[in-house]
């Protein structure tokens, strides 16, 4: 959008616009790998704003959460909200980036997930000092990092077994995260529809004479 009227630059940048991608709308593009090991883990995510406002993606990373055997994936109340960090306005806003990181903080241990993921690495450093100031240690990943642990963690011996099989039987084991994505989508539409009623009941209360 900047250089679009420029004369020189324009097609370049349209160029390099259409050929970004987040890494996890990648991900979840190509023929996808399941990890073949197992992780008992409880996790919560937090939506980066830059990644659910304004590109609009927020199922593709719960797909690849998804997509890992034994992870869960707890939803906090208000995945979306910001975490207070918003580039520079911790730095310039900082008390009111402190009570909005105060709110996520609060939403995260309530979950009770000993791992919170989120997608930009301004989020993990914002949630890694509210974490730590308020006294949990509940480490912050990005989604990439669980991923990457899954994968190192396979038992080498099925790896070497599907090398001898050939890259024809490799692409048939890799799959698409169709299913993992619309599973997603229904998740955060249910997880939203009780938020809106969770809210609608909480007002309903406050209204009513004695709270209750």
């Amino acid at each position: 959008e900047l250089l679009k009227d420029d004369p020189a630059y324009a097609e370049k940048a349209l160029q390099a616009s259409e050929m970004t991608r987040d890494i996890t709308e990648f991900l979840v593009e190509l023929p996808f790998r399941r990890p073949l090991a197992h992780l008992e883990r409880q996790v919560t995510y937090q939506d980066p704003c830059h990644l659910a406002h304004a590109q609009r993606i927020s199922a593709a990373p719960r797909a690849i959460l998804r997509s890992i055997t034994g992870v869960q994936l707890q939803e906090m109340e208000n995945p979306a909200m910001c975490c207070g960090g918003a580039g520079i306005y911790s730095a310039v806003q900082p008390t009111l980036s402190r009570r909005i990181l105060s709110r996520k903080v609060d939403a995260i241990v309530e979950t009770e997930a000993s791992e919170t993921i989120t997608a930009n690495p301004g989020c993990m450093l914002q949630l890694e000092q509210g974490l730590r100031g308020a006294g949990h240690g509940i480490p912050v990943r990005h989604v990439v990092d669980i991923l990457d642990e899954a994968y190192r963690l396979e038992d080498p011996a099925p790896a070497r077994t599907a090398g001898r099989r050939g890259p024809r039987a490799a692409r048939r084991s890799a799959t698409p995260l169709q299913g993992d994505l619309a599973a997603a989508h229904a998740d955060q539409a249910r997880s939203r529809e009780g938020g809106r009623l969770s809210r609608l009941l909480t007002g309903f209360r406050r209204v009513r004479p004695g709270g209750r």
